[in-house]
């Protein structure tokens, strides 16, 4: 029976462990790239954008396309309808007022025919602006892609620099508390005081907090990074991969170089033509518009349910259509279409100029972060040299317990320090990527 009992124990085991496995997702940087690209929401509503965009296009052009129609009908008149006429022949019988049906019990209809937009300059340049719109839409939209891509570059980095404080803070409540087991064992054989142990039992007690702390931090960041890639809620998440410096080539792109490349950029440009082509559509409105159509129509009436005494009626039409005056409508629109252009290209400039100063900003700051990094290197190394010291003092009765937890302090805020630098480092790069317009891997 005991034995059933721990195989049954045996087996809920092993189920729990296969489903927290199954639940339990290991990401590194380009796998998880990959599942923003294919799953992130707003990635997939910018794509929308894109597809309206195109739906846009097809729908002006549609105004330039034959438009073929056809009509089919039946009425059954349920009184008759009659024709009065006074003929005043002067003959036998004919005299006075004559009354003639003119409908019968079934009326018969098939009418069909196309029109076709021969000239219209409006539509023309409206379908420009419209296909020029859903060229700047598709800029934008590769933006909006890199931009969510950085922005994931940079929420995964925070989570492998979180992982690493965890080590770090973890690792010194690990030393406190083995430095306390060790002042105990001094103390019980009288070689250290009491203030001693207790120092060192409230440093080891002081460090659960931090590792506290940042286990929630790396909690949330973990949150975060499930959301961004539409990952389930539920699934245990971890992150794999080593804070390492990022390398950039070139980082002094000529300005248009880098605006070659920026598809923002070609978006403010299209956005300036399709200003321009809604200028010259409204200019439009003051020439012609010709029209071309043709129709056939077929009718039958008879009492029974036959096709008789029936019509047969071809058209061909020609429309031409101008306006002579609209109280001032089209001059004002016209003006308006105007200064939406010089607005368009004073932003264009403007943008212009805010590019290159962001990018001459942004490798200000990336020397300036190269320089903390090794700086904090240095500190780190010296940091870690005197805690060395420290803790063989401090187990030869030569150092104070404040004296090492200071020097531990010390080597853990100048690591975290150092690991800081070398992620804000990294975010700098993919900034300055993002800014020159280059391919965000």
């Amino acid at each position: 029976m005991r034995i059933k009992y721990f195989i049954l124990i045996l087996f809920l085991l092993f189920n729990l462990i296969t489903q927290a496995n199954e639940k339990k997702i290991v990401l590194n940087m380009d796998k998880y790239l990959s599942m923003v690209k294919e799953k992130n929401r707003d990635i997939n509503i910018v794509d929308m954008e894109l597809e309206k965009a195109e739906q846009s296009v097809k729908k002006i052009r549609s105004d330039l396309l034959p438009h073929v129609f056809a009509k089919a009908g039946y009425t059954r008149n349920l009184s008759s309808q009659y024709l009065y006429a006074n003929l005043n022949l002067n003959l036998p019988g004919m005299s006075g007022t004559s009354k003639f049906r003119v409908n019968y019990d079934n009326e018969f209809l098939l009418h069909g025919g196309v029109k076709q937009k021969v000239f219209s300059s409006k539509n023309n340049n409206k379908l420009k602006a419209a296909k020029q719109m859903k060229k700047s839409v598709g800029f934008l939209s590769l933006r909006a892609k890199d931009k969510i891509l950085t922005a994931a570059k940079k929420l995964f980095l925070s989570a492998v620099v979180l992982k690493e404080n965890l080590e770090v803070v973890t690792q010194s409540k690990k030393n406190a508390y083995e430095n306390y087991v060790q002042m105990k064992k001094k103390y019980d054989c009288g070689q250290v005081s009491k203030l001693q142990i207790l120092l060192s039992e409230v440093r080891w007690k002081e460090s659960e907090p931090k590792v506290i702390e940042v286990k929630r931090a790396l909690a949330s960041v973990k949150n975060n990074l499930k959301i961004l890639a539409t990952i389930d809620m539920d699934s245990d998440i971890e992150v794999q991969g080593e804070l390492a410096e990022e390398k950039i080539d070139n980082i002094n792109e000529p300005l248009e170089n880098i605006l070659t490349n920026r598809v923002d950029y070609k978006a403010k440009q299209e956005e300036l033509n399709y200003k321009k082509s809604v200028y010259k559509a409204v200019k439009g409105t003051r020439l012609p518009e010709v029209d071309a159509s043709f129709s056939y129509t077929y009718s039958a009436m008879s009492n029974d349910i036959k096709l008789e005494h029936d019509n047969n009626l071809l058209k061909l039409g020609l429309s031409v259509t101008m306006p002579f005056y609209t109280g001032g409508a089209i001059k004002a629109e016209v003006a308006k279409s105007k200064i939406e252009i010089k607005k368009a290209e004073k932003k264009l400039l403007k943008f212009k100029d805010e590019i290159a100063r962001n990018n001459t900003n942004l490798k200000i700051q990336l020397d300036e972060l190269k320089n903390k990094i090794i700086l904090y290197k240095k500190i780190y190394e010296t940091a870690k040299k005197a805690f060395e010291i420290s803790e063989i003092s401090a187990k030869e009765g030569l150092t104070t317990q404040l004296e090492l937890k200071e020097s531990r302090n010390q080597l853990d805020g100048s690591k975290i320090l150092f690991l800081k630098s070398i992620f804000d480092y990294n975010c700098c790069i993919f900034d300055l990527i993002l800014e020159q317009g280059r391919k965000v891997n």
